[in-house]
C-alpha cells in the first residue's frame, strides 16, 4: 500500500526574536503541509497538549491518504469527506474481503472516528477563516432536522446550565446554536461508566510498597537503602496517597519538596508558567522568572511538557494551580504517611539519588542510574513488574496501572466524606486539583490551609490498618 503522507519533525520559529522549537508536521509527497503546521503552531500556543496535536496530524494524514487513492472519484471535497467519514466507521474492506482503495482500514470505534472527524472539521473551519472563505469547507453547516434540533437543544441546555455566563445567553444565541447541524455528524456513542477504571486495591498497597519493589536478589531483612530503589517508592506514594498523575510527578524539582520538620511541603509547579526556584530568581534578579526560562537559561534545556524527546517528555492535564507561583500543593492522605514519605525523601536525596553529570545538570528530583532525568516509561516498567510480583494485573481496568492510584485517592476521600463532615465535595475538589464542580461554585472552595486541616482531622475518623502500620515500620527501618 502506497501512502503519500508522513509525520515529520521540523523546527519552527514563532517570531523573529524567538528560539527555534521542535514540532511534528504533516508532509505530503515530501513537502510540508504549511497551512496545517501554522494551525498546529497556533493550537500549541493556545495550550493544546502534545497528544492532541499528534491526533490532529494522524487525522489529516488519514484524509490525505484517502483522497490520494480516490483522486478524481468525487465531484467535491465535501462529498469526498462525507464518504471518508463513513469509511472510518465501517472500514474500507467489504464482507468478501475486497478493498478497492487498498487502504485495508478496519472499522473504528465511534469514539475514535468521531475524534478524527472533529479534528478535520476544526482544521477545515480554521483554514476557511484564514483564507477569507476562499477554501471549501469539508464539513459545512446545514439547516438542522427536527431530530437534530432536539439533540442540539439538549446539548445547548447542558452547556448553559454549567456556564458561569449563562445569564448573558439570549434567545438568538440559543436559536443560532440549535438550528444548524454539520453535514457529516458525529455518531452517538454507547454510554459507559467509570467501572473500567478501577482504583488500586487498598488492601494491596503495602504489599506493593514493601514487597513488590524489592530489588532482585535482595533479602527482605536487608537495609532499606540497599533493598529498594527509593524513587519507585516515593513516586508510588505521591500517586496513591497524594493523588498525583504519573506525568505530574516528573515535573517535580528537588527544591519543590520541603522536608523541614513541622513545615513539610510538596509542591507541583506548572512546567512552563510556574515560578523558578527562589534561589535562581534572587541570583538572576528576576522575581518573575518562569520555569521555562529557568531551564533554558540555567541548563540549556526545554521544559518536559514542550519537549518531543520521548524519554524526557512529561504531559500535563491542566490541574488548578495557584494564581501566585502557578503551583498546587500535594495533600498526603493516609495514616502516618507523611512521616514515611519525608523520611524516605531525605534518604533518597542524601544517599541514593544519582546527581547529574558535569555538563548534563538539571533540577529534576528523580534521576536514573546515569544522573539524567528519570523517564516515565522507566518507572512504569518498574511499577508493572512490582504489581505482577504481588499477583495483580498491571492494567487500568484491573486496578493495576499507575493511574489506578489516583482513583484510589479519590475513593479514599469519598469514603472519608461519608464519616467525616469536614471532608465535603469542595475539600475533595481542592485535594484533587480539579478545575470545578460547577463553574459557579469556584468561589466557594476552601483555602489550602483549610483543606490540609480537614484532611488531617479526617484521618482520625478512619479505622487503623494493621498492615499499613507494619509496612510503615519496615520502610522506616524499625
Amino acid at each position: 500500500m502506497y501512502l503519500c503522507s508522513a509525520a515529520v519533525k521540523v523546527k519552527v520559529r514563532i517570531d523573529n526574536h524567538s528560539s527555534l522549537i521542535h514540532m511534528k508536521a504533516v508532509a505530503v509527497n515530501g513537502s510540508i503541509l504549511m497551512s496545517h503546521l501554522d494551525y498546529l503552531l497556533q493550537c500549541k500556543l493556545n495550550g493544546r497538549r502534545k497528544g492532541w496535536l499528534e491526533k490532529s496530524i494522524q487525522s489529516i494524514r488519514l484524509l490525505i491518504d484517502y483522497s490520494f487513492v480516490n483522486k478524481n472519484v468525487f465531484k467535491t471535497p465535501a462529498k469526498m469527506f462525507e464518504v471518508f467519514s463513513q469509511r472510518l466507521f465501517d472500514g474500507t474492506i467489504d464482507s468478501e474481503g475486497y478493498d478497492p482503495t487498498n487502504l485495508r482500514w478496519a472499522a473504528r470505534s465511534e469514539n475514535s472516528a468521531n475524534e478524527i472527524i472533529r479534528h478535520i472539521t476544526q482544521y477545515s473551519d480554521w483554514l476557511f477563516e484564514q483564507k477569507d472563505g476562499t477554501t471549501e469547507l469539508l464539513n459545512p453547516q446545514k439547516n438542522a432536522t427536527s431530530a437534530e434540533r432536539l439533540m442540539n437543544l439538549a446539548a445547548y441546555n447542558h452547556r448553559m446550565n454549567r456556564s458561569f455566563l449563562k445569564h448573558t445567553y439570549t434567545d438568538k444565541h440559543r436559536k443560532n446554536s440549535t438550528h444548524k447541524a454539520r453535514v457529516v455528524s458525529y455518531r452517538n456513542t454507547t454510554p459507559t461508566s467509570a467501572d473500567s477504571q478501577k482504583p488500586f486495591n487498598e488492601d494491596k498497597i503495602w504489599d506493593l510498597l514493601v514487597h513488590g519493589f524489592i530489588k532482585s536478589g535482595q533479602h527482605k531483612n536487608s537495609p532499606v537503602l540497599q533493598k529498594y530503589n527509593l524513587a519507585n517508592l516515593l513516586i508510588t506514594i505521591l500517586m496513591h496517597y497524594g493523588g498525583l498523575r504519573v506525568s505530574e510527578v516528573f515535573h517535580i524539582y528537588v527544591d519543590d519538596i520541603i522536608p523541614n520538620v513541622g513545615l513539610e511541603q510538596i509542591r507541583v509547579y506548572h512546567p512552563t508558567e510556574g515560578l523558578a526556584p527562589q534561589w535562581y530568581r534572587d541570583s538572576s534578579r528576576n522575581q518573575h522568572c518562569t520555569r521555562k526560562q529557568f531551564l533554558l537559561e540555567k541548563y540549556g534545556l526545554q521544559d518536559r511538557l514542550s519537549s518531543n524527546e520521548k524519554k524526557y517528555h512529561a504531559g500535563w492535564k491542566n490541574p488548578v494551580v495557584s494564581n501566585v507561583g502557578k503551583y498546587f500543593p500535594v495533600f498526603l492522605f493516609g495514616d502516618n504517611i507523611e512521616s514515611v514519605f519525608f523520611k524516605l525523601f531525605r534518604l533518597y536525596v542524601e544517599k541514593q539519588r544519582v546527581p547529574p553529570l558535569t555538563g548534563r545538570e538539571h533540577p529534576f528530583l528523580f534521576t536514573n542510574r546515569n544522573g539524567d532525568p528519570l523517564s516515565i516509561k522507566s518507572f512504569v516498567k518498574k511499577h508493572q513488574a512490582a504489581v505482577q510480583k504481588i499477583g495483580l494485573l498491571p492494567y487500568l481496568e484491573f486496578g493495576g496501572s499507575p493511574h489506578s492510584h489516583r482513583h484510589s485517592y479519590g475513593q479514599r476521600l469519598a469514603d472519608a466524606k461519608k464519616i467525616c463532615p469536614a471532608v465535603d465535595e469542595f475539600v475533595i475538589k481542592g485535594a484533587m486539583h480539579h478545575s470545578s464542580l460547577e463553574s459557579q461554585k469556584t468561589y466557594t472552595e476552601p483555602h489550602i490551609k483549610k483543606i490540609a486541616e480537614q484532611l488531617s482531622q479526617a484521618i482520625n475518623f478512619l479505622s487503623d490498618n494493621n498492615k499499613a502500620r507494619t509496612g510503615i515500620e519496615i520502610l522506616q527501618g524499625n
